[in-house]
């Protein structure tokens, strides 16, 4: 079971074009694509679409599964649709920041007169000169059943790659011609702890002649020892800009959330399970084998536990938390005050004081904020900072024509990982204690070589498993009940809480009761819901055509309670049982009731809804500190009645 990750150098001789998708200087038609550091690079579907067509191209000499198996069917079949390629690729990458004032220019001829067609003048972006050598060291990765199968990879990869004649736009007029291709290292990572008695690599070290190295399988055995009890901290840091899920906006707009879904981690973890265990792309389930290597980790792997995973500055080591809805601002009249107050603990509406100001005013919730002065604040207050984002637009290339495909252009706004890191927490309670050394070891192991793939990018990412010491929450919970009694619980995730029957009252009072038998049932009856501070989204479009049904086979769309969403909670009964259940939903999550799980009740709750508390949904902060009459700067003021 072989981690393959290669390292290439495409040296193109200049003039060289991909054209970026953002504005460039002004007057410019077509622009360089750059990082936000201002080096150039060569989009990753770009060279992968090229060594397709390249090994496509070279026939009968490359093996006839050996396409289809490392790319994928071009246009997915009923058969197909859920087969995908096993070669993930990253941004070939110029090593230097270039000029981005060099411009070259292009005329059109008019046919007739054989002279300069009039307004036919493109301006070009054109960072390297004419015969200038530019250099693009990018990776490509896969996960290999076997030795055998790895060099196989290798072979055809760098023959694929040595048959590229051309990147990037303008080929036509001799842009990008490729120079050479350099191997520049190949990293075999043995992913099972045991190693292998014989360990031919004669192929492979064939292909090394003349360089200064010899690849070799890296095995590396994990230790664990010094991690201990069942929570810990996934520290992730993509290799690549990553579109994670997000909303389709305009039909071919697909624009991608910030945060990384439990549900998307423990989908990779699967992917990589099952690429190494030589399984085809459509056994998704993840289960004990016959000579498998990770079995105690397959056996549990539906125990696991991940959380959301959160972008954090690099370096911070501090988790953001949700902005609760619960807070206010002022109303601003002539100024915008940009206090911002908690009024989960106020029992009616009141007016919200100014300071150095003798009014009081009307508060104003998230969803009316005009100011970005406050909604700035109460980010940076919550541990939360800009991730930057990029543009790309992408098309199909007819394979015949080799032009853009019609009707096939789409585009990513994706998130750009180089000044964050992504940090999740992994929770191995619901695991034997017999068996939780064993799936931490096998983890461990099988993430040795990096997380992926992620997103529609299919993004690699360097991941470590980590004592839960290492990072802290933007604010802390505490699960004593308040001084005012009670607890005040926010979702730092989106949670499945009401069924949709409970939006159809317009004056709220079936959402309340709706919430209100949710957290009497999850607590066994030792909790009662006082009043809250929420906000609802349909879920069903992510399903992406197939949407959910009930055991009547009629449409049945989950209603999600977003992020921020406060609720304040009380005992009824006894006490001790209520902050029992307090703890398990901070430990755990929010669990979703049966009822609203959708699906066949016969199938496995995965199977009947994305949304569970193990995926990472109905995390929760309970009576953060300024509830308990904690205060300073960074803090919101906390409100009682007056």
């Amino acid at each position: 079971m072989i981690h393959l990750r290669l390292k290439l150098r495409l040296e193109l001789l200049g003039p060289v074009l991909t054209q970026s998708t953002s504005a460039g200087s002004m007057g410019l038609d077509a622009v360089m694509a750059r990082t936000l550091a201002g080096k150039p690079y060569l989009p990753y579907s770009q060279v992968r679409g090229k060594l397709r067509q390249s090994l496509e191209e070279l026939g009968e000499k490359v093996s006839p599964t050996f396409v289809h198996h490392w790319f994928g069917p071009r246009q997915a079949t009923n058969d197909q649709e859920l087969d995908r390629g096993n070669l993930y690729f990253t941004d070939f990458v110029h090593p230097l920041p270039k000029d981005k004032f060099a411009t070259r220019t292009r005329i059109q001829i008019d046919d007739q007169t054989r002279a300069a067609k009039d307004r036919m003048l493109m301006v070009i972006d054109s960072p390297f000169e004419v015969n200038e050598l530019a250099a693009f060291d990018g990776e490509i990765v896969s996960i290999c059943s076997s030795l055998e199968e790895a060099e196989e990879a290798v072979k055809y990869i760098v023959a694929g790659m040595k048959s590229i004649r051309q990147m990037g736009a303008e080929r036509t007029v001799g842009f990008g011609r490729v120079q050479t291709v350099n191997l520049i290292d190949v990293s075999l990572t043995e992913l099972t702890q045991k190693v292998a008695a014989k360990k031919p690599r004669k192929r492979i070290e064939d292909l090394f002649r003349g360089k200064s190295f010899q690849p070799a399988i890296t095995h590396q055995q994990t230790k664990v020892q010094n991690l201990a009890g069942t929570r810990f901290v996934l520290r992730i840091r993509p290799r690549q800009p990553l579109c994670i899920g997000g909303i389709t906006e305009n039909g071919n707009l697909i624009r991608s959330e910030e945060i990384i879904p439990g549900g998307a981690i423990l989908g990779s973890i699967g992917t990589i399970w099952r690429q190494a265990s030589g399984l085809p792309a459509r056994e998704f389930e993840v289960k004990e084998i016959e000579s498998g290597h990770w079995n105690a980790l397959a056996k549990n792997f539906g125990n696991l536990i991940v959380t959301h995973a959160i972008p954090s500055p690099k370096g911070t080591n501090t988790r953001p938390c949700a902005v609760p809805l619960s807070l206010v601002a002022a109303e601003p009249w002539t100024d915008i005050p940009d206090d911002l107050y908690d009024v989960s603990l106020c029992k009616q509406p009141r007016l919200i004081p100014v300071k150095n100001d003798s009014s009081n005013r009307p508060p104003v919730f998230q969803s009316d904020w005009k100011s970005h002065v406050v909604s700035k604040k109460a980010d940076a207050a919550f541990g939360w900072t800009s991730v930057p984002k990029e543009l790309r637009v992408r098309t199909a290339i007819d394979s015949q024509s080799l032009r853009a495909a019609e009707e096939q252009l789409f585009a990513y706004h994706m998130v750009v990982q180089d000044q964050h890191e992504w940090l999740a927490y992994l929770d191995l309670y619901d695991v034997p204690s017999s068996d939780r050394a064993s799936v931490l070891a096998e983890l461990q192991q099988l993430l040795i070589a990096g997380l992926g793939p992620l997103g529609k990018t299919k993004a690699w990412a360097d991941v470590s498993i980590e004592p839960v010491s290492k990072v802290i929450p933007k604010w802390s919970s505490n699960v004593n009940e308040l001084p005012d009694g009670g607890w005040v619980i926010t979702l730092q995730t989106p949670a499945v809480l009401c069924g949709a029957e409970s939006l159809r009252d317009p004056t709220g009072g079936k959402l309340h009761e709706g919430y209100n038998n949710t957290f009497d049932k999850l607590s066994k009856s030792s909790l009662r819901l006082n009043r809250f501070f929420a906000r609802q989204s349909l879920a069903a479009p992510r399903f992406a055509g197939k949407l959910p049904t009930n055991d009547r086979g009629q449409y049945y769309p989950f209603i999600l309670t977003d992020t921020g969403s406060t609720f304040v909670l009380e005992a009824a009964g006894g006490k001790a049982e209520a902050q029992a259940s307090i703890e398990e939903w901070l430990a755990r999550g929010i669990p979703v009731c049966d009822e609203f799980l959708g699906g066949n009740s016969k199938d496995a709750d995965w199977k009947r809804c994305p949304y569970l508390n193990r995926h990472g949904y109905g995390e929760i902060s309970v009576n953060q500190p300024w509830l308990n009459g904690q205060f300073n700067n960074d803090m919101p003021t906390c409100l009682r009645d007056e």
